[in-house]
């Protein structure tokens, strides 16, 4: 995977935000449950339409309210070690509160791109 910077299309944009809205309270959950358990403190959810190897299947396709994307359960430790993270300081000079955000590794056709996108806290 290589980071594409190109900025993502608007359809795309709908389709991630619409399946977001599906899944958002299990990724949500999940994030706290890494941090709780010490994995790590930058969690990170990678979405995907592809069976990759890094990180551990948390929703497939089709399990959440149809959700049309599947996601892996990771975290910046395990992406560094990948190799899909080189340099840390700009990582995490970028990375945002967890709490409030979900960080996203968008991974289409071999290109990757970190998306934040806010969670509905007043809909936890």
């Amino acid at each position: 995977m290589t980071e594409n910077e190109d900025e993502i299309n608007p359809q795309l944009v709908n389709q991630i935000t619409e399946d977001f809205n599906r899944v958002y309270k299990n990724l949500y959950y999940a994030s706290k449950q890494i941090i709780k358990k010490g994995f790590s403190e930058y969690p990170i959810f990678i979405m995907t339409k592809e069976n990759i190897d890094i990180g551990s299947l948390l929703i497939d396709i089709n399990e959440i309210n149809n959700n049309q994307w599947k996601y892996y359960a990771s975290y910046f430790e395990n992406l560094q070690k990948n190799k899909l993270i080189i340099n840390k300081e700009t990582f995490i000079k970028n990375f945002k509160d967890p709490n409030i955000f979900c960080s996203l590794l968008l991974s289409i056709n071999k290109s990757a791109k970190f998306v934040f996108v806010p969670y509905k806290l007043d809909k936890l």
